[in-house]
């Protein structure tokens, strides 16, 4: 199944902030914004376009090695949920994990995977689009050192990094950054840490807060699975209508798709989704979404969500959300 290759506006604020940072006008780069495949009600850009603004700004900027300088200035908020809640893990392993399972939050047009060894981890980024740009790719690794060093409070230097692409002729420029020997035209874009970087602790470690933005994350992510996909964005807007005029089944969901149950079944199965599974998350919005308006009616929402009574709602939301619907209403609103 394909899905569109996207980056979030968030992380795209880094580079704008760097080039405001230097005094230049962007207005240019922001003219590109409206004028591309973007997706700004969505929060979300193009990976392509992504790469045609790094260009933009090269030029605009003069700067050679624009990638490796703007991910110098990397914060949480330029991550989003994923930045709040690594900061917040215990260890630099925990957020490094966390990165690993929320990567697309930032971005999918790159596939980051973890090997462990006796003495070092590495970190290798798998390019998911065709001709990926020397500066996003440095932007990506400047920015992970960066980000590291900031949440654990110490220099955290590599054991060396390793790019794809060939070599800008400025070996200085990135001992700066990275602090170890930088290599070009490696079979992978790689870096290596020694082992125990795993245990680092970090400076803001917060477990409660760690998980409300995993909470967070995980509703965000299921959000953009949806919405990548044209055909479950559709059925899950049918299943909702459905389900509040009690007219929700899967033959009747098969039925307005046009096949039979058993081949629904089988579509959502290639899309790593099920009839259950959706019915779950929307009962799941829509019962929070409830717990939280100044109506909220437990007996009416049982019924309206199609739940056998009141305690068999009460069983679900606290398996969906950990709390129970008036621990939730109180905490979210």
């Amino acid at each position: 199944m394909h899905h569109e290759k996207t980056v979030s506006t968030l992380y795209l604020q880094t580079l704008f902030d760097y080039l405001e940072g230097k005094g230049l006008d962007i207005s240019p780069l922001h003219a590109s914004v409206e004028s591309k495949r973007m997706h700004i009600e969505d929060k979300r850009i193009d990976a392509h376009d992504f790469q045609a603004l790094m260009q933009q700004a090269v030029v605009l900027s003069g700067d050679s090695l624009l990638g490796l300088h703007v991910g110098e200035l990397i914060k949480p908020g330029y991550y989003g949920p994923l930045g709040y809640m690594a900061m917040s893990c215990k260890t630099l392993g925990g957020a490094l994990q966390k990165h690993l399972q929320y990567q697309q939050l930032v971005s999918n047009h790159g596939r980051v995977e973890l090997e462990t060894g006796n003495q070092q981890i590495c970190v290798i980024w798998h390019p998911q689009i065709a001709h990926v740009d020397r500066h996003v790719v440095e932007n990506i690794f400047s920015a992970w050192v960066c980000f590291a060093r900031w949440i654990c409070g110490r220099n955290i230097v590599p054991n060396e990094v390793l790019f794809q692409h060939v070599s800008s002729g400025d070996p200085a420029e990135y001992r700066r950054v990275f602090g170890c020997p930088v290599k070009f035209e490696q079979r992978v874009n790689a870096i290596s840490l020694p082992r125990d970087y795993i245990d680092q602790p970090l400076v803001q470690a917060d477990i409660e807060l760690m998980r409300h933005f995993e909470d967070k994350a995980a509703q965000l992510i299921e959000k953009l699975q949806q919405e990548e996909d044209p055909f479950l964005q559709q059925l899950k807007i049918w299943m909702t209508q459905a389900l509040l005029q009690d007219t929700l089944s899967l033959a009747s969901a098969a039925q307005q798709f046009g096949v039979t149950p058993r081949s629904l079944q089988r579509k959502l199965a290639q899309k790593q989704q099920s009839y259950k599974s959706m019915l779950d998350t929307i009962r799941k919005e829509l019962a929070q979404q409830h717990v939280c308006s100044d109506s909220s009616n437990l007996s009416e929402l049982s019924f309206l969500l199609g739940f056998a009574d009141q305690p068999a709602l009460q069983r679900a939301f606290k398996r969906w959300t950990g709390m129970t619907p008036g621990q939730y209403r109180k905490r979210y609103t």
